[in-house]
């Protein structure tokens, strides 16, 4: 199973704790969701990323969409040729979500500019020729690869490049040069392992279940001043594919996650922001899968 569908079955598992308000979630995604067939952004624009997380929470919480019409969008965004790393994955992940056929030309071609990212210590990075990788581009880089049916090239050098990205105590860091492990990081670094059939330390996921605060949630790093949605959502969708019993902090978790809720039917990203928007209902769906 890709990391993709995992995801989605496991935001889909949100739909029983919900009941009721499932409905308002539904509601929110179709006020996001532009007459062109894409999610629009915090600015109401359509935007390729958004449309990600709008298609997965409308396909976790069973809401029907027109793919046809979202597939005329992504025709023209054509082989996102214009696109940095992190768009040119998401046009592949919807590409992928809504399941039309594209030509093998236009495969080989994402393909091309994702391997131009690889970055001397084996994993992908940021821009074309980037010395070392990132935890987040090592993750997109194997769910492109798995959303388009393709054998990745060298995945011992991704696993390599993690190693680098991984700190004795546990936990993994963005990018060499960060002097704290991070909580979303670690989740990718997590993840992105298990999908490579390697091993993950048990130091790594001690690590991440201790950084649950003791009021509920995760902070992006330790000294970070609150939780929020990301953070908790990717470290508990981590902790659970790892099958770490995350029974102690269910409660309290749950609670953080409810606390983000808007009656509107969306999720907020923390306490301190007041939009709503497809990403973190998005993520706020996938915590409560997980919970």
């Amino acid at each position: 199973m890709t990391i993709r569908q995992a995801m989605i079955d496991t935001a889909a598992e949100a739909r029983t704790h919900l009941g009721d308000s499932l409905q308002a979630v539904r509601q929110f995604l179709r006020s996001r969701l532009d007459p062109i067939g894409a999610f629009c952004d915090r600015e109401g624009r359509p935007d390729v990323y958004y449309t990600v997380f709008g298609i997965e929470a409308a396909r976790a919480t069973q809401m029907p969409l027109d793919l046809d019409q979202t597939a005329q969008f992504l025709d023209i965004l054509e082989d996102g040729a214009n696109l940095d790393f992190v768009h040119t994955a998401a046009l592949v992940r919807c590409r992928a979500d809504v399941g039309r056929p594209v030509e093998s030309g236009w495969t080989d071609r994402i393909l091309e500019r994702i391997e131009s990212h690889r970055s001397a210590d084996g994993g992908y990075g940021p821009r074309p020729g980037d010395p070392v990788g990132s935890a987040y581009h090592n993750f997109l880089a194997v769910c492109v690869y798995q959303d388009l049916a393709r054998k990745m090239p060298d995945p011992q050098g991704v696993a390599d490049s993690l190693a680098l990205l991984e700190r004795a105590e546990g936990g993994f860091v963005l990018q060499p040069d960060a002097v704290h492990p991070a909580v979303p990081a670690t989740a990718a670094g997590i993840v992105t392992l298990q999908s490579l059939g390697r091993p993950v330390r048990e130091q790594t996921l001690d690590w991440l279940l201790r950084q649950c605060k003791a009021i509920g949630g995760f902070t992006a790093a330790p000294l970070a001043p609150v939780q929020d949605l990301l953070s908790t959502a990717t470290a508990l969708f981590a902790l659970t594919q790892a099958r770490v019993d995350i029974g102690p902090i269910r409660g309290r978790c749950l609670e953080f996650v409810e606390s983000l809720w808007d009656t509107g039917g969306g999720f907020c990203g923390n306490w301190l922001d007041e939009t709503v928007d497809c990403e973190y209902t998005y993520y706020g769906l996938l915590a409560l899968g997980c919970l």
